[in-house]
């Protein structure tokens, strides 16, 4: 299955060294390229910006766009977004953005928001995560098999 991770920004290098890893070793494949940002990345300097300041230089409104169109093309690649909660204003976008694409949306952490409670998979932690995704797959073979 194809994954859109979305997190807080700040969580980029635990999903990118940690996470992502993790759920290829189960044959997924994770779609989310901003876990990748890293000092070299233009993209990277834009958000830390945005994140800690709260005013976005003109010449970065660009970069931030180019930022935003990515992760919106990856949550189209993706068959299904795992939020991580509690997430930040990006995260609950990327998460009504997909919820309205169709994706299948997982909650990881409790349900603070109304939509939270319209997912059909909450878990608690990583390793619930895995075995609704172990589950997923056993469920879709039995059902085209």
């Amino acid at each position: 299955m194809k994954i859109y991770l979305a997190a807080p920004y700040a969580m980029r290098v635990h999903l990118r060294d940690t996470i992502k890893p993790l759920l290829e070793s189960f044959g997924h494949e994770v779609t989310s390229r901003w876990i990748h940002h890293d000092e070299d990345d233009p993209c990277f300097g834009a958000v830390e910006e945005a994140l800690t300041t709260n005013v976005v230089p003109r010449e970065m409104k660009p970069i931030l766009q180019t930022c935003c169109d990515q992760n919106l093309a990856d949550i189209d690649k993706a068959d299904a977004i795992v939020r991580f909660n509690p997430g930040g204003q990006n995260t609950l976008i990327e998460w009504g953005y997909a919820i309205g694409k169709g994706k299948i949306a997982i909650l990881v952490g409790p349900p603070v928001l109304m939509f939270d409670y319209a997912v059909k998979y909450q878990v608690m932690g990583i390793a619930q995560l895995l075995e609704c995704l172990v589950w997923r797959e056993k469920v879709k073979k039995r059902a085209s098999g």
